[in-house]
């Protein structure tokens, strides 16, 4: 029995077997040098692609809360322990309450009523933009929570605008239950 390319015979175990030349088997690519190799797992291109895991988003969201606390304390440091003192002398210099004859009476008017207006102005400005930064931190802890959802659900449920299930307090999904 010999095998040709256009024949299929039966083999003695009586199963059918066809037969390709080597000839018209598809080329395979050539396999990269040994430094080629090296290089490429040095630069890291021949690790696997891995999705984000729930311990890099808890990193990635402890990461960015920290770095806007931090921001937020040295925001309050700085403007506690240098502008605040350097405004209050300004003041005091410019108001007129360090000149001769002024009492009590002309130092709160004067001095201590403008300063606390000026600091409370800054209070005011410094929680702004404190709770700016923790707003457009949530934002992107959310995306990448999103990325993180999208990524388990597979791409057939990977889509951008799709609902969140539940909130924190539960809200939507009581207000979906009452409506049915």
């Amino acid at each position: 029995m010999t095998l040709t390319a256009e024949r299929t015979e039966t083999t003695v175990d009586t199963e059918k077997t066809d037969y390709t030349p080597r000839s018209e088997l598809p080329d395979k690519e050539p396999r990269p040098s040994l430094g080629r190799r090296l290089l490429d797992d040095l630069k890291g291109a021949n690790k696997p692609k891995r999705r984000a895991t729930k311990k890099k988003h808890w990193a990635k969201a402890g990461f960015i809360r920290a770095s806007i606390l931090v921001f937020d304390w040295l925001l309050i440091f700085t403007t506690a322990t240098s502008l605040v003192p350097a405004l209050g002398a300004w003041l005091h210099m410019e108001s007129g309450a360090a000149g001769p004859g002024v009492g009590v009476d002309g130092l709160i008017a004067v001095w201590l009523v403008p300063l606390l207006f000026v600091v409370g102005m800054l209070m005011i400005g410094e929680v702004a933009i404190m709770r700016a930064l923790w707003r457009a931190g949530t934002r992107k802890i959310e995306r990448m929570r999103t990325q993180l959802e999208s990524e388990d659900d597979g791409p057939e449920r990977a889509r951008p605008g799709r609902e969140k299930t539940t909130t924190s307090s539960g809200s939507k999904r009581r207000k979906r239950k009452r409506r049915k």
